[in-house]
């Protein structure tokens, strides 16, 4: 056995791999095949010329936009599925869109090289002003064609939306632009709804189906079961074990973010619902002085970031997600710096304002900061909650 053959047997290569860096070239030919059906197997394809032009009909064909911006923040779990299909890994479609400009030069070059002119996906963005005259117009023309206008489902609308507008109103409009739109011209998303004269049920937000007695009882059956209740783990739920608990135990899949609303809505706050199902709230702190998240070293909590915390109003921790999402969206929109080092320098009147107004309490920057860094687990995950990319992250 020669050393590349022994190099091969210890580090697990593929043998159709050892065929065609070992053998004749009529070994490459034969053993193609064989070869993506191994790599898919074991891992994934390269992302070569022919695997990009693979991947790029295979959305087309199934009906996925395919223009730079859609698959720069597409995240749908359908086109990761299509892309899987063919990689052998579901990548985010940015995956797809960085290895065709690697490859090509440029993803129009990517595009030409599939069959496909790129002025029949591209997406043109003329400069048409937002009023309030148009904006009623808009959501009434949307309400016809059965688009969700609840606040949350609009901020958070993808490239489906954009092309949608860009069908029936001539121009692309992003769903968090409209929503900030909104807020600017009428005051908030329901005022707009009001003035346009759109039914209650088709945007205010989903009440609560929950009862203060099942609020109890899912607590204490996540307590019996060993679920973490701190209040970081649970809302996030990463792992799926508070869903799959609480079908278990009291038959209702609820995530932890919606069993956390509810109590809320129900009891004012989460502390106040672990006491009501008989459990000590100190047990399961949000902050702590020499962790974070359960976590120590890197994750500690620095002093000026407990000071900030501890000094957070029970009005602000109550505030909803939607809120905290419209204020990112407002304050991007305003110009605003996001970047850390100058947003916890910022105590500019206008950024003032707009976290009283669009929060409802009054707030530092700091305060914003840090609670909404712990809230999303991170500043820039919170951004992205936001749909707001900026290049330092």
């Amino acid at each position: 056995m020669n050393f590349f053959q022994l190099s091969v047997q210890r580090l697990a290569i593929p043998l159709c791999l050892t065929t065609i860096l070992s053998g004749p070239p009529l070994a490459l030919a034969q053993s193609k095949d064989d070869c993506e059906k191994a790599l898919i197997a074991s891992r994934s394809l390269p992302l070569t010329k022919d695997v990009v032009i693979k991947t790029i009909l295979a959305l087309r064909d199934n009906g996925h936009p395919i223009n730079h911006k859609a698959m720069e923040r597409g995240r749908s779990p359908e086109s990761r599925e299509v892309i899987g299909s063919i990689v052998g890994r579901p990548f985010y479609s940015k995956t797809i869109l960085k290895a065709g400009e690697r490859e090509f030069g440029g993803w129009d070059k990517a595009l030409v090289a599939a069959g496909i002119d790129p002025k029949t996906v591209r997406i043109r963005k003329p400069s048409v002003p937002l009023s309030e005259l148009n904006l009623i117009a808009i959501v009434q023309r949307l309400n016809e064609l059965g688009i969700p206008l609840r606040a949350r489902a609009v901020a958070r609308a993808g490239s489906d939306f954009e092309e949608l507008c860009l069908r029936e109103f001539g121009y692309s409009l992003q769903g968090d632009s409209l929503y900030a739109a909104a807020d600017m011209y009428h005051g908030s998303w329901q005022n707009l709804m009001k003035a346009a004269g759109i039914p209650k049920d088709r945007w205010e937000p989903e009440r609560s189906k929950w009862t203060k007695a099942q609020i109890i009882a899912a607590i204490q059956a996540l307590q019996s079961s060993g679920v973490k209740l701190h209040i970081g783990f649970f809302r996030r739920d990463l792992e799926g074990k508070v869903k799959k608990t609480l079908l278990a135990k009291i038959g209702r899949a609820s995530s932890g973010a919606g069993l956390y609303q509810a109590a809320l809505v129900h009891f004012g706050g989460w502390s106040e619902a672990l006491k009501a199902a008989g459990l000590d709230p100190s047990l399961y702190v949000i902050w702590s002085k020499k962790t974070k998240f359960g976590q120590t070293g890197e994750d500690a909590l620095n002093e000026e970031e407990e000071d900030e915390l501890n000094s957070i109003s029970p009005e602000f921790r109550n505030v909803t997600d939607e809120k905290v999402i419209a204020t990112l969206i407002r304050l991007h929109r305003a110009s605003v710096n996001l970047f850390p080092d100058n947003f916890l320098l910022d105590d500019s009147s206008l950024t003032a304002k707009i976290l009283e107004e669009t929060l409802g309490v009054r707030v530092t920057t700091s305060q914003f900061y840090y609670h909404v860094k712990w809230r999303f687990w991170g500043w820039a995950e919170a951004l992205a909650e936001a749909k707001i990319f900026l290049n330092r992250y």
